[in-house]
């Protein structure tokens, strides 16, 4: 998802990718030789690597507050396993062009990535999927040939935000400009598909279709066919997508902003990129979210364990995407716990693919409720809702707790 955000700047991706020098590499500098078949030799620990999109660095704050997370992390993985886990954290940058393999040739050891990461991560030609345990803790879309996911998928945001529209607003017809296509895919996984399980009837920005009638007069004119109790658009807009909140501003229809583009690893420019946009919402504008907004009062109804944390932890659960990525951690140290059993340390080419098979069936405990995957998507994720007042989000809880229904997986 970031990928599109990017796009939408217009960002130049330079070849490359760079590496923490805080690996297990002896503290010379120097790496390890390649990794080839089944090592000999169990490491003195495991690498988990720490992932963050290239850009993202912030002159070295993101990847040392993400480190610090998973390191914090770690401490209570510990803590509830009743031993030491020997795992070495590494921050690891993305560049989106280097083969994995040559990741592997820094970090030999590496068992796991988390954080930032997705099917692009290190270049589209990388083939990891067989060996290593990615999770990703930005964006729904989990691939049993790749990664695992945490947030909640597209198509669950959408049916919750279908409920809650339903329930709260008696909402019946809503035209989705939050995603251009969307009626058009076949595997119906999407947001507007969502809409539409939730028994809403959700219809498509004809305008979108055309990027002539990408106006002000040609929005005017679909809404005007529809006639919706209420559109919902996407939280970045470009090109003539810009012009529909000022349309349906001006009819007083409800908005409904699908958080389609920002996520759990956001960080200050891109906060900044979708608060120039929300400038343009009227109050009353609602915002549906898979991602925990840490700007928001903790909900400790709901997440008890977000109000009962160390004053350490609570300082780090002040940047965006920390309890996703504590939570993640929490998830990938109970499938180490699992494959180290009674006390064996198997080597890293064994440990990084039991991890991987182990860690579709680890149930664990975070800050943001129970976490189980299914075909690598987290299932039960919630969806936060949020209402514009006085220019300001705030967060009316998620939508399983004020409308009393727990979310559902996805369709297969």
């Amino acid at each position: 998802m970031l990928a599109a955000v990017t796009a939408l700047l217009a960002v130049g991706i330079p070849t490359g990718i760079s590496l923490s020098t805080s690996s297990t590499d002896g503290g010379d500098g120097r790496t390890r030789a390649p990794a080839t078949g089944e090592t000999s030799a169990a490491p003195d620990s495991y690498t988990l690597g720490v992932a963050y999109a290239w850009g993202d660095d912030e002159e070295g704050r993101v990847p040392r507050i993400r480190a610090q997370v998973v390191e914090a992390a770690l401490e209570e993985a510990e803590r509830r396993a009743r031993r030491a886990l020997p795992v070495n954290v590494v921050p690891v940058q993305d560049y989106g062009q280097t083969p994995a393999v040559k990741l592997m040739e820094q970090h030999p050891d590496m068992i796991a990535l988390i954080g930032d990461v997705d099917a692009g991560f290190a270049g589209a030609e990388a083939d990891w999927s067989q060996e290593m345990a990615v999770v990703n803790t930005c964006d729904a879309g989990g691939d049993p040939g790749y990664d695992f996911a945490l947030p909640a998928t597209e198509f669950e945001v959408g049916r919750q935000a279908g409920r809650y529209l339903a329930g709260a607003y008696d909402v019946d017809e809503v035209v989705d400009a939050s995603e251009s296509y969307w009626d058009t895919d076949t595997d119906e996984d999407s947001f507007g598909h969502g809409l539409r399980a939730a028994g809403l009837t959700a219809l498509p920005l004809p305008a979108q279709k055309s990027t002539g009638d990408m106006g002000s007069i040609g929005i005017a004119r679909d809404l005007d066919a529809a006639r919706p109790d209420a559109v919902s658009v996407a939280d970045l807009r470009a090109g003539g997508e810009e012009e529909i909140v000022p349309v349906v501003r001006k009819r007083g229809t409800l908005i409904a902003v699908h958080a389609n583009y920002a996520s759990a690893c956001d960080v200050t420019d891109q906060h900044r990129m979708f608060a120039r946009q929300e400038k343009q919402l009227p109050d009353g504008s609602l915002r549906f979210r898979a991602f925990h907004d840490e700007r928001q009062k903790p909900d400790c109804a709901t997440f008890p364990r977000l109000c009962t944390v160390s004053p350490r932890l609570a300082g780090l659960l002040k940047y965006r995407g920390t309890a996703e990525l504590y939570d993640a951690t929490l998830a990938v140290a109970a499938g180490i716990d699992q494959v180290l059993g009674d006390g064996g340390r198997p080597s890293s080419d064994t440990a990084r693919e039991r991890l991987r098979a182990t860690l579709e069936t680890v149930e664990s405990d975070g800050l943001l409720g129970h976490y189980a995957f299914e075909k690598h998507q987290a299932q039960g994720r919630p969806v936060w809702v949020d209402r514009l007042e006085h220019g300001e989000w705030r967060q009316l809880g998620t939508v399983g707790r004020i409308t009393g229904a727990e979310p559902k997986s996805p369709p297969a």
